[in-house]
């Protein structure tokens, strides 16, 4: 009979790297979306910036900095993943000067305070420094906005290269099969298949450790499903029969 332990502490570690990759996927389409819409109309909201900061990517840094903030190495997976969250700190500066320039754009934008040569000449100085204040936001925050947009453009493939390390994780494994519906949502269909690939190096092999994972764990039915899964895949991709007799004889067993 095979005994489980649990393990407090992995646990959590494991519950911290799967809020990190969904948080992750959803920063990107959202940020992905703001930059669309402002390229379209040439408006974004204060609240729109303020929420994805806030709700989301303060979290995701935090989690980044427990996660990924590695100490100096020369080693390939450690100088990635401090890099990570290094970028990952730059982008939330840069999306917080964003939404402070909105913040003043909303705020200010209207008022068209003049003044008449006899007035004060303080508050005509005044009056100058506020129409600088906004010129300067009307000007930095698209180029803000497209330097984010860059930013999460390069993190992007960045993480997909060192999602691997989780190959051997079967509960990040068990997370992305069991809420792939969430994750197509955000980077589109076949969001499995897409993290089979980066993570096992084909689809096949990635329902072979999924559905070793299901069976190690007592999801019999579970298993039993991703395998008739794996099975009417078959007929359109014949590359996968061998990987589905290896998991028919797995699960038979």
């Amino acid at each position: 009979m095979t005994i489980f332990l649990h393990d407090p502490q992995a646990s959590w570690r494991n519950h911290q790297r799967v809020r990190f990759i969904k948080g992750l996927y959803y920063t990107w389409h959202k940020l992905n979306q703001l930059s669309d819409a402002f390229i379209e109309d040439g408006k974004i909201s204060h609240d729109a910036i303020d929420s994805l900061l806030e709700t989301h990517l303060r979290q995701l840094k935090d989690l980044s900095h427990h996660l990924y903030r590695m100490p100096e190495s020369w080693e390939t997976e450690q100088k990635r993943q401090r890099i990570l969250d290094r970028i990952l700190g730059e982008l939330w500066h840069e999306l917080d000067k964003a939404r402070d320039n909105a913040r003043l754009l909303e705020s200010y934008r209207t008022e068209t305070v003049s003044f008449a040569s006899d007035d004060d000449k303080t508050l005509q100085a005044l009056s100058r420094l506020n129409s600088q204040v906004l010129n300067t936001a009307r000007k930095e925050l698209p180029v803000l906005l497209r330097r984010a947009k860059r930013m999460m453009e390069k993190l992007m493939p960045l993480f997909e290269a060192i999602i691997h390390v989780y190959a051997d994780n079967p509960v990040v494994l068990r997370t992305l099969y069991f809420e792939r519906e969430e994750f197509e949502t955000l980077i589109g269909p076949h969001a499995l298949d897409h993290f089979f690939r980066l993570m096992y190096g084909s689809v096949g092999k990635g329902y072979i450790a999924l559905i070793e994972s299901l069976v190690d764990t007592q999801h019999i039915l579970r298993a039993q499903h991703a395998l008739s899964e794996l099975k009417s895949r078959t007929h359109s991709n014949s590359r996968l029969r061998p990987f589905f007799k290896e998991a028919e004889a797995l699960l038979s067993t």
